[in-house]
């Protein structure tokens, strides 16, 4: 006899015709609906980021990239006999449809550590870099946000990062945070993506039927100069900050030894240039618990390394790398060491900016 479906079964069948081939989170699926009039997505936007998850609710989806902290030299940090850590950013394909945003895993340390250790190909994987599009592999994500869910994002100190901040219900009816931190790197990618992301929250609320739970088709934007330069008056104190002339989130390396990269902000001033490790509330980078008070994303600093502009002796390009500089800092007292800032920025871009940019604090300083 032949097997007849029911209504029930046949609605179900066709939403996962419907659906983005796309392997979800259990928790995403489950609060995913199967009306078929419903389910259908229209592609909007594809983008590479790198991004910091803040938060519980954010860490339980993209596991933190934890490493030793280094410092200058890259000797690894201990704070009172305990190792620090510190949350390096993880690598991320953003698939924006219109009515979500997925967060799908892409080849970073994370994923490429898994791998080693099991050869099958479990959630949330990313898709090997031998795949074929015949193989037609679906993309493990391991997030799924409502694009009418974000309704904050924070533009970074010079445009350098932008913070995502969505809301989800859970069944006690109270919402949950899910906070990503974006590390752009580069003001004209921010704000095309910012401009990308508005257009999209404006056409998603425009089309949700039950106006109950949409205010309108705005969203918060928020600037968090302010929060950033007293984070650094507060790192430098009690010598003052002065005027940022520059601000640049790159990477450190060394010459020597298996030490790989680190993440750091570049500040220039009409009187120093600094180098600091910027964490954020949340990351997962401190040990303990968060204080309530403190916004998710919020940066914090902690000095690296700083001279004053006279004792910058060079300043360079290095290698044949575009993105990669040198700065050479002049010891202050004889038994003391000269100082190598080997710097990769993101983009070449950046590297041609910061030079000038430090070039010009040095003439005016002079």
């Amino acid at each position: 006899l032949a097997y007849e479906k029911t209504d029930s079964e046949e609605k179900t069948s066709l939403a996962l015709k419907l659906m983005p081939k796309i392997q979800l989170h259990k928790s995403d699926h489950a609060a995913r609906p199967l009306d078929p009039s419903n389910i259908r997505e229209s592609f909007r936007y594809f983008w590479s980021e790198e991004m910091v998850p803040c938060g519980k609710a954010s860490r339980s989806r993209l596991i933190p990239n934890r490493t030793p902290r280094r410092g200058f030299h890259g000797d690894i940090v201990f704070s009172k006999g305990q190792l620090e850590l510190v949350s390096e950013c993880r690598k991320l394909i953003l698939c924006a449809s219109d009515t979500a945003l997925y967060f799908i895993s892409d080849l970073d340390a994370v994923t490429i550590h898994a791998q080693r250790k099991s050869s099958r190909r479990r959630f949330p994987f990313p898709i090997p870099e031998n795949a074929i599009f015949e193989d037609a592999i679906w993309p493990h994500a391991v997030a799924r946000h409502l694009i009418t869910s974000l309704h904050r994002i924070t533009i970074g100190f010079g445009f350098q990062r932008m913070t995502l901040h969505f809301s989800a219900p859970t069944a006690s009816k109270a919402s949950r945070e899910f906070t990503y931190v974006l590390l752009t790197c580069n003001k004209m990618r921010t704000i095309s993506l910012l401009q990308q992301l508005q257009n999209l929250v404006k056409e998603a609320k425009s089309t949700v039927v039950s106006t109950a739970d949409v205010v309108d088709d705005a969203i918060t934007i928020y600037n968090d100069d302010k929060e950033v330069l007293d984070a650094l008056s507060l790192a430098i104190a009690p010598e003052p900050l002065g005027v940022v002339l520059h601000y640049q989130i790159l990477q450190q390396r060394w010459k020597h030894g298996d030490r790989g990269a680190v993440r750091r902000v570049c500040v220039v001033t009409d009187s120093k240039v600094l180098l600091f490790d910027e964490d954020y509330v949340g990351d997962g980078s401190f040990n303990g618990a968060e204080k309530e008070d403190n916004t998710l994303g919020t940066v914090r600093y902690r000095v690296a390394d700083s001279a004053d502009l006279d004792q910058i002796a060079e300043v360079h390009g290095a290698g044949a790398d575009p993105r990669a500089i040198t700065i050479i800092i002049s010891p202050q007292r004889r038994l003391q060491r000269t100082h190598r800032w080997r710097l990769l920025c993101r983009d070449a871009d950046g590297a041609e900016t910061l030079v000038e940019d430090v070039r010009k604090a040095i003439s005016s300083f002079e």
